[in-house]
């Protein structure tokens, strides 16, 4: 699992960090909301701020993942999660194939 440990990207609110990740992925917030099953409006309020990521359900989930070596995404079983993942892993599969012909 990629951590990022800059200490000012603690100071950044969770709110501005996934607007800015989701953007530079290039990703609307419809997608995303597609992506993880949820109401665009959900997302929006996660993404402005008016509702907080950082319950303890989400911190203890993340904290179990790391303690038994998941991925937390193998934690979420919705298809719409499993389906990103699949094409995730697809389109990596076919960016190292792509790569070892242009060597």
């Amino acid at each position: 699992m990629k951590r990022d440990n800059d200490s000012s990207n603690l100071q950044i609110p969770v709110h501005e960090k996934l607007k800015s990740r989701r953007e530079s992925l290039g990703l609307t917030q419809q997608q995303v909301a597609d992506i993880v099953s949820i109401l665009v409006r959900q997302y929006q309020r996660f993404e402005s701020g008016d509702r907080k990521l950082t319950s303890s359900t989400f911190r203890i989930g993340v904290a179990i993942a790391d303690a038994l070596e998941f991925d937390v995404h193998e934690l979420v079983n919705t298809p719409s999660v499993n389906e990103y993942l699949k094409n995730k892993a697809a389109f990596e599969q076919l960016q190292a194939e792509t790569e070892q012909e242009e060597k």
